[in-house]
């Protein structure tokens, strides 16, 4: 009678060590797809920005450029101010 139920109890025990395994075994799979998860969107984060910092420095460049022309307009239109204003008056001592 005794034997029975020592052979009863040692089942019952592998098996809950067998459900324990297993659910220690889907606990990591899960905490690796989290990790996982978290290094991509880091590194999603790390590449949107790194592209961003160069779009801004792109578009620094342009604004140079832009505010170059933007001077030389100006000084286009300084320089040619006394000869436009002659026309404009048909005044010639000027």
């Amino acid at each position: 009678m005794f034997q029975g139920l020592k052979t009863a109890l040692g089942e019952s025990r592998q098996f809950e060590s067998a459900l324990t395994r297993r659910w220690k075994s889907i606990y990591y799979a899960i905490s690796v797809f989290i990790f996982a998860l978290i290094f991509i969107a880091l590194a999603g984060n790390y590449y949107s920005l790194k592209s961003y910092k160069e779009t801004i420095h792109e578009n620094q460049k342009i604004v140079d450029l832009l505010d170059g022309f933007n001077n030389l307009i100006q000084a286009s239109i300084e320089i040619n101010s006394p000869g436009n204003s002659i026309f404009e008056s048909k005044n010639e001592d000027r």
